[in-house]
């Protein structure tokens, strides 16, 4: 009986590390996500400015 007790709190923590575990994984691949998002995001729209100044340069010149 004492053993089976045993085996039952081995097995409910076992799967308490194992959802932690889940969760944390899921966080961080989430954070990725956003991380990844916001960079693809900043390159993005700096390239679009500066490409944007050089046009509007390129237009007053010609003026």
């Amino acid at each position: 009986m004492i053993f089976l007790l045993k085996l039952k709190k081995i097995e409910l923590n076992t799967r308490f590390i194992l959802e932690n575990k889940k969760d944390a994984l899921v966080g961080d691949y989430t954070t990725w996500c956003l991380h990844h998002w916001l960079k693809t995001w900043l390159i993005e729209y700096a390239m679009l400015s500066l490409w944007g100044k050089g046009f509007w340069y390129s237009f007053r010149e010609k003026e």
